[in-house]
């Protein structure tokens, strides 16, 4: 997967920006049908930033150890935080069978189903509770204001399922006292990284 990177950086200055979208675009679907089973490389062919070692963030091989269970289910997954939808098109190509939705202030993302709207505005998280029924699997990749993810952890948690799993990405922005305080609020398990934390809904 490095040496993937590494490729993937070198084309860029080298070819025509047009003509690296005219292949991705062409290649995609091929490669992502591929390395269906490997995380790390469709988190890399459709451009996120959950696997970026020049931001340091590693977050496959997490988000696979906690996916597992769910990999061919027809769970419903939303993430917070789409902008353009790659990582919405990376998830429906590791997930199926799952039903994804996506929130952002702004909406540019085609194919899926994207709530626009604040991650802060509990009244609004409500409506999207109410068309998206319980929850399997939230991300939280959103504002990455401490402020707002508490909002929305204690708006959107109630409503995942038991078992499901609740993750909120990039809290080195967050200083220590504010990964206390959040840490303060979950009532369940919960494995607390640098960068990233997984909360896994073992009671009501």
């Amino acid at each position: 997967m490095e040496t993937l990177l590494k490729i993937k950086r070198g084309l860029v200055g080298l070819v025509p920006l047009s003509l690296l979208r005219g292949i991705k675009r062409a290649t995609l679907p091929f490669l992502s049908v591929l390395f269906r089973n490997n995380l790390t490389a469709l988190m890399i062919i459709h451009g996120t930033d959950k696997v970026d070692p020049y931001r340091s963030h590693r977050y496959s091989k997490l988000y696979e150890k906690y996916l597992i269970e769910f990999r061919d289910k027809p769970i419903t997954m939303l993430e917070i935080g789409v902008l353009y939808g790659n990582s919405l098109r990376m998830w429906k190509s590791y997930l199926p069978q799952a039903k994804l939705y996506g929130l952002d202030l702004f909406c540019m993302v085609d194919g899926f189903k994207v709530f626009q709207g604040s991650q802060s505005d509990v009244p609004f998280l409500n409506e999207v509770l109410k068309e998206t029924g319980k929850l399997d699997f939230v991300i939280d990749d959103g504002s990455h204001i401490q402020k707002d993810a508490i909002i929305s952890f204690k708006t959107l948690f109630p409503h995942v399922s038991l078992g499901g799993v609740y993750v909120v990405e990039d809290i080195q922005v967050w200083s220590k006292e504010e990964v206390k305080e959040f840490v303060e609020t979950i009532k369940n398990e919960a494995e607390v990284h640098d960068q990233i934390i997984f909360i896994k809904k073992q009671q009501a």
